[in-house]
């Protein structure tokens, strides 16, 4: 990968992951980790869109958690309660989402610790809210998003079209970031839209 591409995204791959590890695990910090996460999955669903497509969209969020994040996963849940669990997050700092309050899409509840899911998910059924809460395990959601973007990544490497596409993509990113030393990022810089 180091010779494919840009040290300067493989840089930015390794940062974002750090982050979310840092305030998830070391921190404890689970709102603000999660919320990072969720924009992470957003940047990686804005890089897998087709072509044709200017704008990142909810389907492509949808699109990626299914393709890559769900699947080998121990995750109970979908990608539209991933998404409107982002929604409620990013846009609230609430479980609740549009989705949840008009389509019928459970509320995502995450926890911390894998042994209080036995105890959390009794309260929810003795609630009688099985069918509108969902919970969801931070470490697992966490290691299914790392597993998802190798594989997306190492897909990425074995599809040229589609690399070519994130190159061109890629080429309008991360110029806030590089070190004002950097040549490419005085060339970016100096590029007219």
């Amino acid at each position: 990968m180091d010779e494919k591409y840009p040290f300067r995204y493989l840089e930015a791959f390794e940062s974002l992951d750090n982050a979310v590890r840092l305030l998830l695990f070391e921190k404890k910090l689970t709102v603000p980790g999660l919320m990072l996460l969720f924009c992470n999955i957003d940047i990686y669903a804005g890089w897998s869109r087709p072509a044709e497509k200017p704008d990142v969209t909810r389907s492509d969020f949808i699109s990626w958690v299914e393709s890559y994040l769900l699947p080998g996963s121990s995750l109970e849940c979908s990608g539209r309660e991933l998404y409107g669990a982002r929604c409620g997050l990013l846009h609230a700092l609430s479980n609740e989402s549009s989705l949840s309050r008009n389509d019928g899409v459970r509320e995502l509840i995450f926890v911390n610790n894998a042994e209080n899911l036995p105890a959390i998910k009794y309260m929810i059924r003795d609630a009688g809210r099985e069918l509108e809460l969902k919970v969801v395990v931070v470490q697992q959601l966490w290691e299914a998003f790392h597993r998802g973007t190798r594989e997306f990544l190492e897909k990425l490497e074995n599809d040229p079209v589609k690399a070519k596409l994130f190159e061109a993509r890629g080429g309008k990113r991360l110029i806030s970031i590089i070190n004002d030393e950097d040549v490419e990022y005085r060339n970016l810089l100096s590029k007219k839209s």
